[in-house]
């Protein structure tokens, strides 16, 4: 891949920003609404993914700068004219790769849920040109402000690049090794904070224990 690829190339700011409004809506509301004292982390989680599904994709059939591919409760997006597929998750890829036990990035896609228009579209294509695939989700910073931050990896589970909507939290390299696979890899050295603080403030990730049907 490309080591001069720049996010612009795979996504218009218009539809990053479009995504990231769309997801922080939905969990700020899931927020207010599953708070009742009959509410726990499973119908926070499962109500989040699904609210986010829906949201994606009422976005995606309006946008005209997407294409919505979405199939088996999956939110799929094609940005228009780019090699990049995308969905959001409930948690950090890496996380949710171990919890599927998914060696096969497609799997997150939905390409062996058959019959499926996501096996078909990726049976096609996936020999013959080289995708990239993009995770959105949310996490809370340490002033417990929920961000989005975007990951997009190869079909080899490299870490290809990454934006945060939180400023912070954007000024830091997230490349580390050992995030995707076993062996680890070199990559480029944490950038640290323009303040010159050679401390490093821990994201606080958002994690579910949902079953994974509700996150697939």
């Amino acid at each position: 891949m490309d080591g001069e690829l720049k996010l612009t190339d795979l996504i218009s700011d218009e539809v990053l920003y479009d995504i990231k409004d769309i997801l922080l809506d939905v969990y700020e509301q899931n927020e207010i609404f599953t708070t009742t004292e009959y509410d726990d982390k499973y119908t926070f989680f499962s109500s989040l993914y699904r609210k986010s599904l829906n949201a994606l994709k009422i976005y995606a059939n309006k946008s005209k700068l997407v294409e919505n591919l979405s199939c088996n409760g999956k939110a799929i997006l094609q940005p228009i004219g780019s090699p990049l597929y995308l969905r959001s998750l409930n948690c950090n890829p890496s996380e949710h790769r171990r919890k599927k036990s998914a060696n096969d990035i497609y799997d997150l896609f939905g390409i062996f849920d058959k019959p499926s228009f996501s096996y078909a579209l990726f049976d096609e294509i996936k020999n013959t040109e080289k995708l990239l695939f993009g995770f959105f989700f949310v996490e809370v910073n340490t002033d417990d402000i929920p961000y989005v931050r975007l990951q997009i990896l190869d079909e080899a589970w490299n870490l290809i690049l990454e934006w945060s909507s939180d400023k912070v939290q954007d000024e830091i390299t997230m490349f580390t090794s050992d995030t995707f696979n076993e062996k680890s890899k070199d990559f480029d050295k944490v950038k640290l904070l323009k303040s010159g603080s050679d401390v490093l403030t821990p994201v606080i990730p958002v994690s579910s224990n949902v079953d994974d049907s509700n996150n697939g």
